[in-house]
């Protein structure tokens, strides 16, 4: 009986680490925010603790976070066949993997077998330079990378 009980918790296990693994990164050359006198570090964080928040309640959030003369947009979406636990788990460790594959640079985007980052900066003249396509992360396997993702 207990071997059984093993067994179900490594599975559950298993397909939650698989929702974190690495599909696609894309950063930029070089770091590229548009007011070179301040970090967009701050601004970064503020808009993935919002993200990482919003990922609780929903499976899709795009917002942006700053001011007039630096603004960041992002957006998360995780696949349409995980949990809204494992969505958030998945967007919670968007961040950190961000942080060690990307640094500052922007615009970036991130993707995980699970769920997907993408930020950019906004505009000045106020028009969003984000897509607001939504992007479709496949529920098929890691294998079939980048299937469903516009470029």
């Amino acid at each position: 009986m207990s071997f059984l009980h093993f067994g179900l918790v490594l599975a559950t296990s298993n397909s939650i680490l698989d929702y974190n693994n690495l599909v696609y990164t894309n950063c930029a050359k070089n770091k590229t925010h548009e007011n070179p006198t301040s970090s967009p570090s701050p601004i970064l964080s503020s808009l993935f603790q919002e993200l990482v928040a919003q990922s609780s309640n929903s499976k899709f959030f795009q917002t942006y976070v700053g001011d007039e003369k630096n603004a960041i947009s992002g957006l998360f979406e995780c696949r349409g066949d995980i949990g809204n636990r494992e969505c958030h788990n998945c967007v919670r460790s968007l961040p950190n993997m961000s942080d060690t594959l990307c640094g500052d640079k922007i615009p970036a985007r991130v993707q995980l077998s699970g769920c997907y980052l993408r930020y950019e900066h906004e505009h000045e003249h106020g028009g969003a330079s984000l897509d607001l396509n939504r992007y479709t992360i496949p529920a098929a396997s890691v294998e079939q990378r980048g299937v469903g993702l516009k470029s």
